[in-house]
């Protein structure tokens, strides 16, 4: 019996580029998650240091947002990098 539907099989290549793909925008979205969370930590840790220990790392919310805007762009260019270089 036939459903009306056309069964047409991937060749090999045409499959790996899509997993090489999908494998470059994994790649990209992981670096610029770390580089958020690092840059987030750091300033969490300039906060416990100037509170909890007496240091003077916290210099302004100026500081704090160029801090983030940092890790922001940094792990973007960088994303982009590594999803280039993880693609075929």
């Amino acid at each position: 019996m036939v459903d009306g539907r056309l069964s047409v099989p991937q060749d090999a290549a045409s499959v790996e580029i899509a997993r090489c793909r999908e494998a470059g925008r994994f790649t990209c979205l992981a670096h610029r998650l770390r580089a958020i969370t690092g840059a987030s930590g750091y300033n969490i840790y300039e906060w416990a240091a100037d509170h909890w220990f007496g240091q003077h790392l916290f210099l302004g919310e100026n500081d704090t947002v160029t801090d983030l805007a940092d890790g922001f762009v940094g792990g973007a260019i960088g994303g982009v990098f590594l999803g280039v270089w993880a693609m075929p």
